[in-house]
């Protein structure tokens, strides 16, 4: 948090080794955040979340928390 440059961010997962997802929609004050084995059922976790407060949800960020992994 010490280097965002943005006033409101703030933490909304913290896991280890396993892929993030965020989902963002219409109502930027709601998200859906998804943790999992695959960029694929982290992002569906992340929707299915985001779908439950907000409408037109898409996955804004998925990545991976091992050092070895690329962002997607």
């Amino acid at each position: 948090m010490e280097n965002s440059k943005a006033k409101d961010a703030k933490v909304v997962l913290v896991v280890g080794n396993y892929w993030c997802a965020l989902a963002l929609g219409d109502d930027k004050t709601a998200y859906g955040v998804g943790y999992n084995t695959s960029p694929e059922k982290a992002k569906k976790t992340a929707l299915e979340e985001c779908q439950k407060r907000t409408t037109n949800c898409k996955v804004v960020v998925c990545f991976n928390t091992r050092d070895d992994n690329l962002a997607e």
